[in-house]
């Protein structure tokens, strides 16, 4: 097969993952009214047998073009526990119509909203979840620019005030901890370790529980608690099994 070379990267610094991904965008519109296959080939020019160079890719999309009416660009304007704003540079006299989804592919449709505003706001949301958000414009009847790239939503997380509240990390799988009202973060020093959770025995008991792997001195782990709210009118105390020392900052 005979391939014609649309685009081509070359990263001296890929031996290093970066923690954001760099979107890439590649013009097809020459194929218009073609059947095409796409590939992508990957070369290596490093001659050293003890280095590996990967390329990742993710969330390949083929969307509709019209060069007569510019698909705009979506952000995230603010969010809250239930609500969240969605934004666009709007142009006088267009429409624009705004589409809510919890599936990235936009395969179901929460909720839609057409306005002639640059935000559209979407009430009735979870607390702590996650949607996703795009935006087309209507130039004139008939003549409609195609979605835009989805924005990311989360909505903020509702403070607990209801009690006694218990976490016993039954419902985690294993591995690092991920929960988005909390916060699990490596703060100093070497590695990248922090807390897990494991089925590991300790005095005979098999169930699930946190552990905060081996490390350095001198390094730091965080692990944030979500927000709770105390009402003035009572006492409160924390209580939790552990098998080590360590310092509860509030």
């Amino acid at each position: 097969t005979a391939w014609t070379v649309l685009q081509s990267w070359k990263d001296t610094a890929m031996l290093e993952i970066p923690a954001i991904a760099e979107q890439q965008t590649v013009d097809l519109s020459a194929y218009a009214g073609q059947t095409v296959r796409l590939a992508f080939f990957a070369s290596s020019d490093t001659t050293s047998t003890s280095s590996s160079v990967y390329h990742h890719i993710d969330n390949i999309r083929l969307r509709h073009v019209n060069p007569n009416c510019a698909t705009p660009v979506a952000h995230v304007v603010s969010t809250a526990q239930t609500t969240a704003t969605v934004g666009w540079d709007a142009e006088t006299g267009a429409q624009y119509v705004v589409e809510l989804s919890k599936i990235e592919s936009f395969a179901s449709i929460l909720d839609s909203v057409t306005t002639t505003d640059s935000t559209a706001t979407f009430s009735g949301l979870e607390s702590a979840d996650e949607y996703y958000a795009r935006v087309k414009k209507i130039c004139s009847a008939g003549n409609e620019s195609g979605w835009s790239e989805p924005v990311q939503i989360r909505t903020k997380c509702v403070a607990f005030a209801e009690y006694p509240w218990t976490e016993d990390f039954s419902a985690y799988p294993s591995g690092p901890l991920t929960n988005p009202c909390m916060v699990n973060e490596h703060l100093t020093g070497s590695g990248t370790r922090v807390f897990e959770v494991t089925t590991s025995s300790i005095g005979g008991n098999n169930t699930k529980k946190l552990m905060l792997p081996d490390m350095s001195s001198g390094t730091m782990t965080l692990l944030s608690l979500p927000l709770m709210a105390f009402d003035s009118t009572y006492l409160y105390e924390l209580s939790l099994p552990q098998r080590i020392i360590f310092e509860l900052h509030g």
